[in-house]
């Protein structure tokens, strides 16, 4: 016996198969994220990132392993600042050596990076420059080769973090390690726990989803709504590196410059402050400086409070033709973080932490001196 078969009513249409829906609606979806994604990309602005007082900004970018570098080939002001093709405060890096050269690599912070001072002020170019001023008195190096690796605002966890990742690649023979300040800004990760953090499993995943510009338009959205933690309730939570870390840091630093025959020079920068919680970190550099004979130690402020003319008047005649028409005028504001002999050394600062370019040739011209004389005998 037949069952009857229910009919479909006249004038209905038969409901499409299930695949079909499922398409549609991934289209549908598509569709409508494209369309998103287009109105975010014209209304998304990126962060800016302060390169240099007066205004002048350039943009950084988000890195994984050292949560932000510079943008690369940035040209600001007439080429008062430059980076390189790696977002490096100088010329192209040529990766690898050429016989008879001597390459130095400067890893710090925002002093290295030569903040306040045009492009040739820096003191890794005024070392650079020391170093090649004639007359040649080593006939073992044919030319001095200096890489300015330094990026504002970093701390001697990235600092050994980009010499572990990029900066051994470029076969240095010295490496300048200057950091301190910046190990001490108040956070709620520190900078290892953001390390740890960036190379889960789940951050593969989120970094995807971070190349759509509707999802940063979105994030900068809430990032703007969420209200922010008061300096006073931050402070004294925990620093991006405690004294513990930036000793591990060091030593890591050690290890790695033993292990690949690569001399190091610890680059202090302000020892003696009535705020005296950068000491620790100077001392456990000291240390290592006594323990191993290929790591040295210097005090940029010692340099500056001890700087004879006398001795490099050759060299500073002719960076003299070479000076700004109107360098700023050096400023000093008694920082927590300088010393109680600051006023003795503020007519080479720019601001409490930066040398002006008289500060930067000094320690350029005085790190040359210490090269020569300790290093590379």
């Amino acid at each position: 016996m037949k069952k009857n078969t229910p009919k479909p009513k006249s004038g209905s249409k038969p409901n499409p198969p299930v695949w079909k829906k499922i398409l549609f609606s991934l289209l549908a979806a598509v569709v409508i994220f494209a369309l998103l994604e287009g109105i975010a990309a014209i209304l998304y602005r990126p962060n800016y990132y302060m390169l240099v007082q007066g205004g002048l900004t350039a943009p950084k970018v988000d890195d994984r392993y050292l949560f932000w570098r510079l943008e690369p080939g940035v040209n600001i002001d007439n080429g008062r600042i430059r980076t390189n093709a790696l977002g490096f405060r100088d010329d192209e890096f040529e990766k690898r050596k050429p016989p008879g050269v001597y390459r130095i690599i400067c890893l710090g912070d925002s002093v290295t990076f030569g903040w306040n001072v045009s492009q040739g002020f820096s003191y890794p170019v005024m070392l650079e420059r020391a170093l090649n001023f004639p007359p040649a008195d080593d006939v073992r190096y044919r030319k001095f080769d200096v890489m300015n690796m330094g990026i504002p605002g970093y701390s001697s966890f990235q600092g050994v973090t980009l010499f572990q990742r990029e900066a051994v690649n470029y076969e240095p023979d010295l490496v300048i390690y200057s950091f301190g300040i910046n190990d001490l800004q108040s956070c709620i990760l520190s900078d290892a726990e953001n390390y740890r953090r960036n190379s889960s499993f789940v951050y593969t995943l989120m970094r995807w989803s971070e190349k759509s510009r509707l999802y940063q338009y979105l994030k900068g959205m809430l990032q703007r709504r969420v209200k922010t933690v008061k300096n006073t309730e931050s402070e004294g939570k925990k620093n991006r590196v405690s004294a513990e870390e930036f000793g591990n840091n060091v030593r890591k630093m050690t290890e790695l410059t033993e292990k690949h025959g690569v001399k190091l020079l610890f680059l202090g920068q302000a020892t003696t402050g009535k705020d005296t919680r950068l000491r620790p970190f100077f001392e456990a550099e000291m240390a290592l400086a006594r323990e191993y004979e290929h790591v040295f130690y210097l005090e940029a402020i010692d340099m500056l409070l001890e700087f004879n003319p006398d001795k490099y008047e050759a060299f500073i005649e002719s960076v003299s033709a070479e000076w700004p028409e109107n360098p700023k005028k050096p400023v000093f504001f008694g920082a927590r973080f300088t010393t109680p002999r600051a006023d003795e050394f503020s007519k080479y600062l720019s601001d409490p932490a930066h040398l002006n370019e008289v500060g930067n040739t000094i320690v350029g011209l005085e790190v040359a001196s210490a090269i020569r004389e300790n290093i590379l005998n």
